[in-house]
């Protein structure tokens, strides 16, 4: 599979968000069950995941009413499990940072189901990619064409069917290849922050 040299992807951290870059390794996958994930599993069914995929890549900035609903629900979530979980203001900021990495990485899955991705294979394609790339990515939101193809051969490894795309369907892979990228990189800043806390 070959990607054009600099796919636009528009997942930039929020201004004044500070990521580590490409973090070493959890000690497992980050799609993890517990504490850390607890917020993704309080949202009522009800929301509709596009728009919350669009308001996590936001960094949750409301600037409508269907956004302020939307950071109600999540506000409410984050005190049930803050509650469950007693987490202070350290723990709650690592498990939101979980969540909108979740987020947006299931959003970049779905919009690649025709393929057969999986939100674990991410995981995959993040390892794939060298940290220079995984920098420029949050940086500018693209990475090389040589990297997204690295990313899509990993992904191809466990499954993925992306075969020989071109045009617009080139891009819709590399974007979401990218998203899905991004919301592992989160995840896995969140879950370091969490047990570090």
């Amino acid at each position: 599979m070959r990607f054009a040299a600099f796919l636009p992807l528009l997942l930039a951290a929020a201004p004044g968000t500070a990521l580590a870059q490409n973090a070493a390794p959890a000690a497992e996958p980050v799609a993890v069950r517990g504490p850390v994930s607890c917020i993704g599993g309080r949202i009522p069914r009800y929301v509709d995941s596009d728009a919350l995929a669009a308001f996590a890549r936001k960094n949750f900035v409301a600037e409508s009413d269907a956004e302020e609903a939307l950071h109600q629900s999540i506000s409410s979530a984050i005190m049930e499990c803050r509650r469950s979980y007693g987490w202070g203001d350290p723990r709650q900021e690592a498990a939101l940072t979980y969540f909108r990495g979740s987020t947006i990485r299931g959003n970049a899955a779905y919009r690649l189901r025709d393929y057969n991705v999986e939100s674990e294979q991410f995981d995959l394609a993040y390892r794939a990619v060298p940290e220079a790339e995984i920098t420029r990515l949050v940086e500018t939101g693209a990475m090389s064409g040589s990297a997204m193809t690295a990313a899509a051969r990993a992904m191809e490894g466990a499954g993925a069917t992306f075969g020989t795309p071109d045009g617009e369907a080139l891009q819709t892979i590399g974007a979401a290849i990218g998203q899905g990228i991004y919301g592992t990189l989160l995840m896995e800043q969140a879950v370091q922050d969490y047990r570090a806390r």
